[in-house]
This record gives C-alpha cells, structure tokens and sequence, in this order.
C-alpha cells in the first residue's frame, strides 16, 4: 500500500554547475536530459532482492542504439541517453506484481481446497527453481533461473524451457495422484532440452 516513490528533478542544479564551463545551451540540455534520471538499483539479490530494479529484455532492441534528436555523444541509449520507464520494473513495481501473484494463488488454492481439487503451487516450484541453489534431480542435474544456462526457462527469459515444463508437469502428477489415487509416473527431466547449444555444460 506504499505509495510510489517519487525522485527529484535536478535539472536546475545540474545546470547551474555547467554553464560556466559548458555555455547556457549545453548546460540546459544536459540539466533536462539528466535532471530526472537516476541509476538502475542493482543491490546484491541474495540480501536485496527487494530493492533492486529489473532491465526488461525487450530492453535489449534499443540500448546502444542512438536516440533521434539527440546530439552525440549524448545519444547512446543506455549509455549517455537514459532509458525510459518502460524499459525498466522498479522495486516498487515489482512489489506490486508480486503482492498481485500471491494474491491470486491465495485465491486459487483456497478454492482449490474448498472442493477437494488437486492443487499445484507453480509459483512455489518456480520461485524454487530461482533460489540459489535450484532444484536438484538425479544424480548430478540442476534446474536453475539463470539466463540461458540454467535451463529453467526458455531464451525469452519468461516461459519454461522443455526441461522446466516436465518438472511442472511432474509436480502436476505428484498432486493428482496424491488427491485422486492415480499412479501416474514422472518423466525423467533429463530428457527434455534445455534450449542451449550442447557444447555448454549440462
């Protein structure tokens, strides 16, 4: 319920600093162009996942490319030219999806529960597969979040690869049979790809 935050506009101080050195337009351009910008938070994810903000990978089709009407070298988006807000999930935003999840999944599986229904937690699996260490099978496997190497997720950062869709599906098993009785068997996660080339680790 925490209102969003609000940051300072600088443009004036940012401006008042140059012009001596840089001339009245210069300065102007640099104080409006930077007088709202701020630096992404980046604090360490083990201790502050909270605090830190999220560069969106459809970031990825503008930054380094030069923002029109700009003068060089103040152009490079992401660079000297700051990106904008929908480039970027803030903390606070972030909160506001996850406060939103959990809600929904409250709601699902209460109602789940009222009516005797096999209930599978995919945010819990998931959020698993993102901790630190991931979610171990067999003798030397690991299904992590890590970006194209962990093998959770396919190469758009947000849907499961083969391999996290047959650990969601066993789990989906798991509760059937546990609910209804059923001996469905699980599929072995080894054998379902992980969308990298195979001269990457396993």
């Amino acid at each position: 319920d925490n209102p969003s935050p609000t940051y300072p506009n600088i443009s004036v101080q940012i401006t008042a600093a140059l012009t001596p050195t840089l001339g009245v337009a210069t300065a102007t351009f640099l104080g409006n162009l930077y007088g709202k910008a701020r630096h992404a938070k980046n604090d360490n994810p083990a201790t502050a996942q909270d605090e830190q903000d999220y560069i969106v990978l459809t970031a990825r089709t503008i930054i380094g490319t030069t923002q029109t009407g700009a003068p060089a070298p103040f152009n490079i988006v992401g660079v000297s030219y700051p990106m904008q807000d929908n480039t970027t999930l803030t903390a606070y935003e972030s909160g506001l999806v996850k406060n939103a999840t959990s809600a929904f999944n409250n709601t699902i599986k209460s109602i789940a529960m009222a009516k005797g229904l096999a209930f599978v937690d995919a945010n819990s699996i998931l959020n698993q597969v993102a901790t630190a260490g991931g979610y171990s099978f067999g003798s030397n496997y690991v299904v992590t979040s890590q970006y194209v190497t962990g093998g959770g997720f396919s190469m758009d950062g947000v849907h499961p690869s083969p391999r996290g869709y047959a650990l969601i599906a066993n789990k989906f098993f798991e509760a059937i049979n546990l609910t209804y009785g059923s001996n469905f068997r699980p599929v072995d996660l080894a054998k379902y790809q992980i969308q990298y080339p195979a001269v990457l680790p396993n």
